[in-house]
């Protein structure tokens, strides 16, 4: 402020020595004014004498010079004697609309500042304010009543939208003080509108997503945004958070492991609202009135602590029920609670948007943090999409073992694309559209329905086509003798568009259509049915080489009786789309796709499956063709590798990783203690140890010796198996390699669900 006032441009008259306006440099305070409003109260109001009211815009100096000059001696001067008064927020106040005045001063002079301060730098050595334009390089050590910032500056915290004010330190000793994240996240700044200067805070990553307040800073609203500004350092997220969830309301969050019942769990007392009415005598009435003087304070802290738990069930409620949060502003919730407990007075939808979940959200991100930070063997795994915007949306999930995903496609679209199935797939399109564009023939279709007992309605086509497809055409099958009724029924007068109404009508066309999609479901229904198996909460990549083989065999079945009369070329080329989905999934790249094959070992049910000898037994056998010297030619196929040794081999890879460079001569003192960090079940082995015990484990496992001839349970999973093992000395290395396999969920089923 004392730059900008010593260097005001000239279009602003200088003062008369003889007769200045402001005299700021001969300053005091007339006794009976500090009498009356106290020494801050009395400079505030001799301010707003000289310098004129701030309530219509920026101050308009009216000269310039060392009278005008003197007031930031006057400033400086009482926030220094009274800086434990919380009463100094009026002088900063005055610091920040003078130096706001200043810079528009500058601005109708049409002289940039950022050019004047570089300036007065330069040439004069004054000390400068660091603006967001400057490089950070030049700017010198700021005066006494700036705050360092203890986070260096984001390389896109420059925004040259705004003009950035310095921060003044707060001196206060009693009262709230400002959040340092606040000073550390957040710029005041003005922008200047059309001729009138707003005074405004913005996030430092303002540039990239344009968010400002109104001042002075509001806590909740800039934490809310700091926590999940995209555009900022990731510090400052779980500071923010972590602030959050020291303030929010409600019971502390308890994550409960997955083994525990949710049915057992009792419902916690903070969830609660006890109303009780009593009715009686206008004597026991004016006695209690008597009690409860005494009891006032008591009866406070009751009150807030019965908002605090009904604003967090009404918070609970209205996120968990998809409730829309503007109904807490409606009369009738109004009532509803007032007839409840006429001591709760409701919370508006404001404070429950900007506040309460916010908090709440925070709370339950440190509570998950702290949950994961103790787990072991978790999957991550993501997805992309977008919104109505439109605007990209991408998902992170960590699924902990237990089922709560190794990222699995199964998309086998070109079998939809095979010749003889495009007629079909048009047909089924056309009936499909036609009903969803025509609410009377929906109608009477829905109420045939109902009279012929068919069970379940039309299903539309989703985006992802392929899986839909064929849950769409199945309902078009169930639903044929619906659509006879309502076509045949010539007082309804529907017409499906494209002569699709022989389509069900008796005749040559229906019964070809029929045919058609009978094939079209006998080939599409394996993949379809087993992308909805995979679906489940507790699939394990197991089930997936499970699915495939089921799939396949299906196939086979399908393709050796032929009672469809498939095209041979669809069925060779059904044939080749599967093996080479397989191959895709299992062959291709064995370094990490062999878990499949691996957990199909590991698991006890399937420990003496026939299906060992060849992983895909759909497959034919590899043949080789050479050509000697002397011309000769020769075949000869290549037998399949075994799947146990795949997943012998597969076992160890995954050994060798988990002791990584732990052991490396020189790279950790103390590798035990770096195996104990990693995992910690195989910490009291050495490599070479691991590994003896490892094949001598999986021999006893494969043989079904003890301690691996224990049955599996009706009601346990492969890795509760696994587990019930990992504290036998027979199974102290196989065990937790098993364990972290069957920890991965093979499937992206929670993204799905988010997007």
């Amino acid at each position: 402020l004392s730059l900008y006032l010593q260097n005001l441009p000239e279009t602003i008259p200088y003062a008369d020595p003889s007769i200045p306006q402001y005299g700021f440099d001969f300053f005091t305070l007339d006794d009976e004014k500090i009498q009356d409003y106290g020494p801050i109260g009395a400079v505030n109001h001799e301010l707003e004498v000289r310098m004129g009211q701030r309530n219509k815009g920026p101050i308009s100096f009216k000269e310039r010079g060392p009278s005008l000059n003197a007031v930031t001696n006057v400033l400086g001067g009482y926030l220094d004697q009274y800086h434990e008064s919380p009463e100094t927020v009026l002088l900063v106040k005055w610091v920040d609309d003078l130096t706001i005045a200043a810079a528009a001063a500058f601005k109708s002079a049409s002289i940039p500042v950022s050019s004047f301060l570089l300036y007065l730098g330069v040439t004069n050595n004054l000390p400068t304010i660091q603006l967001p334009f400057e490089s950070r390089t030049m700017a010198a050590k700021p005066k006494e009543s700036v705050v360092h910032q203890p986070i260096q500056p984001l390389s896109n915290s420059i925004d040259q939208r705004y003009i950035d004010l310095p921060e003044v330190a707060d001196l206060r000793t009693s009262g709230a003080k400002i959040h340092p994240l606040l000073l550390e996240g957040t710029r005041r700044c003005y922008k200047v509108r059309e001729g009138e200067v707003w005074k405004e805070v913005r996030c430092i990553g303002s540039k990239k997503c344009g968010t400002t307040w109104n001042a002075p800073r509001s806590r909740d609203r800039i934490m809310g945004h700091l926590a999940k500004c995209s555009h900022i350092d990731e510090k400052f997220h779980d500071r923010a958070t972590e602030f959050l969830a020291g303030v929010a309301k409600g019971p502390k969050l308890s994550i409960p492991d997955v083994t525990v019942e949710q049915s057992n769990a009792k419902d916690s007392d903070d969830g609660e609202v006890m109303v009780m009415t009593h009715h009686g005598s206008d004597d026991q009435k004016k006695t209690a009135n008597k009690s409860v003087k005494s009891f006032s304070p008591f009866i406070s802290k009751g009150k807030q602590d019965l908002k605090e738990r009904v604003d967090h069930a009404v918070m609970k409620f209205i996120v968990c029920c998809g409730v829309p949060p503007t109904v807490v502003d409606s009369e009738e919730w109004k009532q509803l609670l007032l007839a409840l407990n006429p001591n709760y007075h409701t919370t508006s939808s404001t404070a429950l948007t900007k506040s309460l979940i916010l908090k709440e959200a925070a709370k339950i991100s440190e509570g998950i943090k702290d949950y994961l930070h103790m787990a072991r063997h978790l999957t991550i795994t993501f997805d992309g999409g977008k919104v109505r915007r439109p605007r990209s949306l991408y998902t992170i999930h960590i699924t902990v073992p237990g089922g709560r995903t190794f990222c699995m496609e199964l998309n086998d679209a070109d079998i939809c694309l095979l010749p003889e199935f495009a007629e079909v797939i048009r047909q089924v399109r056309g009936v499909l559209s036609f009903m969803s564009h025509s609410t009377f023939a929906a109608e009477h279709f829905e109420h045939q329905r109902a009279l012929l007992n068919i069970g379940r309605g039309l299903e539309g086509i989703g985006d992802t086509r392929f899986g839909t497809l064929y849950w769409a055409a199945l309902s078009v099958q169930r639903g044929i003798p619906a659509f006879q009724a309502i076509i045949e029924d010539e007082s309804l007068g529907i017409e499906i568009r494209g002569n699709l109404n022989e389509l069900f009508v008796p005749g040559g066309p229906r019964y070809r259509f029929e045919m058609d999609l009978s094939k079209f479901l006998s080939v599409v229904g394996p993949w379809a049915r087993g992308l909805k198996c995979l679906e489940g909460a507790q699939i394990t990549a197991d089930h997936v080489y499970f699915v495939f083989l089921g799939i396949m065999s299906q196939h086979e079945e399908e393709f050796r009786e032929n009672k469809h009369r498939l095209l041979n070329s669809t069925m060779e080329s059904t044939r080749q789309i599967g093996n080479g989905r397989f191959d895709e999934l299992i062959n291709e790249t064995p370094q990490s796709h062999d878990l499949y094959v691996t957990t199909f070992v590991l698991n006890p049910v399937y420990r003496n499956a026939p299906i060992y000898k060849q992983v895909n037994p759909m497959a034919g056998p590899t043949l080789t063709i050479t050509k000697s010297v002397t011309g000769v030619i020769t075949c000869a196929t290549k037998p399949p590798q075994d799947m146990v040794s795949r997943a012998a081999l597969a076992l160890q890879r995954i050994l060798r990783r988990e002791y990584g460079d732990s052991y490396e001569v020189g790279k950790y003192p103390d590798p035990v203690g770096e195996m104990k960090l990693r995992n910690p079940m195989l910490a009291e082995f050495s490599p070479m140890d691991a590994l003896a015990s490892f094949r001598t484990q999986f021999k006893a496992y494969i043989k079904g010796e003890d301690p691996f001839n224990r049955k599996m349970r009706t009601n346990e999973s492969a890795l509760g198996w696994w587990k019930a093992l990992q504290r036998d000395e027979l199974a102290n290395v196989l065990a937790p390699l098993a364990i972290k396999a069957f920890s991965v969920s093979p499937t992206s089923m929670p993204d799905e669900r988010t997007m």
